[in-house]
């Protein structure tokens, strides 16, 4: 018999909505702690479109953001699956890499598009994409369309880091894994599941009792590698 002491605890920090979406994607019968670390709030802005050719959207939010940006040109090209479907609800035409930064930049580029094309992306934001974008010849600018607030981790979760039970946690942002460092270090075997290289790396940080990547970065690789984990820690 399986020892309710030692059964793992999935933890989800993504935004609430998101975090929901995962966990009825992944439809397993595990105890599930929600605890967003960030809150994502739209800005109001205007950005200069008469030019523009297309815009970028390298996250969810970024979609949902330039929903609520008037005049914007309909094609949006996307870092991935989920982005895609997102700016399609928004209105617009997407075209998807289907992988990460790296992936939509030589899209555009061989795609031969000269832009002016427009990066909708947070306050935090790696990869430079508009930089190598430019370099590359492809006329290319950037703005923040949105703020990503840190969130404390709830009581909850803070006891289920700091208790003896197994903790499963997927993690899908640099800055998530930022933020959760600062309220470590934690004592619960951790096992992390990292949508990338960089989070990976980050999350070595976290001193995680194992660490995998997820074969690609999109959530259905993610699901996958968190129902792989369970069935390893569930032995």
């Amino acid at each position: 018999m399986p020892d309710p002491d030692r059964a793992p605890i999935l933890l989800l920090t993504r935004p609430m909505a998101a975090a929901q979406r995962f966990a009825q994607q992944l439809g397993l019968q595990v105890e599930t702690i929600f605890s967003p670390l960030m809150r994502i709030d739209c800005l109001n802005i205007a950005p200069q479109t008469d030019d523009l050719q297309g815009i970028i959207l390298t996250s969810e939010n970024g979609a949902f953001a330039a929903g609520q940006i008037a005049d914007l040109p309909r094609v949006a090209w996307c870092v991935g699956a989920r982005t895609a479907e997102v700016a399609k609800e928004q209105g617009f035409d997407p075209i998807s890499a289907d992988g990460d930064a790296q992936n939509l930049i030589s899209l555009i580029l061989s795609r031969g598009v000269p832009g002016p094309l427009l990066h909708l992306h947070g306050e935090h934001v790696r990869g430079d994409v508009t930089g190598r974008l430019n370099a590359a010849g492809v006329v290319a600018r950037a703005t923040v369309a949105y703020r990503q607030h840190s969130q404390p981790l709830t009581q909850i979760a803070l006891n289920a880091l700091t208790g003896n039970r197994p903790v499963i946690l997927p993690l899908f942002s640099p800055r998530t894994v930022t933020i959760l460092g600062q309220s470590g270090p934690f004592n619960a075997p951790l096992h992390v599941i990292a949508i990338g290289k960089t989070v990976a790396e980050l999350a070595l940080g976290l001193h995680p009792t194992s660490a995998i990547q997820s074969k690609s970065p999109d959530a259905a690789s993610m699901t996958r590698a968190v129902r792989d984990c369970l069935k390893f820690v569930s032995i």
